[in-house]
């Protein structure tokens, strides 16, 4: 990640930002989102993240990592695979050209679809 920092820092760079800061872009409020029907609950929350993800086409693979000192005291972990997710690599030469997600959302959310070859070509520039 440090990286792609460190090349899009530098003001010159503020182009790389373009898709973020210019043109005409929908706004919503949080509020507006969706959202579970009680956020407090993490085992209803996580199965109306589950039904959200079915819901999408998505296969959720959840596996409890809880160990027994966190469940003594109410708190429960889990590592949730969804392999139809789109993976992010911070390693530029490892990218996920092929992943049909790369394709398919854009479509689905009305943008333009570009070939592997009109990708962005720049490493993230978050960090």
């Amino acid at each position: 990640m440090v990286g792609g920092a460190i090349l899009a820092g530098p003001p010159d760079q503020r182009h790389l930002f373009d898709f973020l800061l210019e043109g005409e872009r929908p706004r919503r409020s949080l509020a507006d989102l969706p959202s579970p029907p009680d956020p407090t609950d993490g085992g209803a929350t996580l199965g109306w993240l589950l039904q959200r993800l079915e819901d999408a086409g998505c296969e959720a693979v959840v596996v409890d990592m809880t160990t027994d000192e966190a469940r003594a005291v109410g708190a429960y972990v889990v590592r949730v695979l969804v392999p139809q997710l789109m993976p992010l690599s911070f390693a530029h030469r490892a990218r996920y050209l092929a992943h049909p997600r790369l394709y398919d959302a854009p479509r689905a959310m009305g943008h333009a679809v570009h070939d592997e070859s009109h990708v962005n070509p720049h490493p993230q520039p978050f960090a």
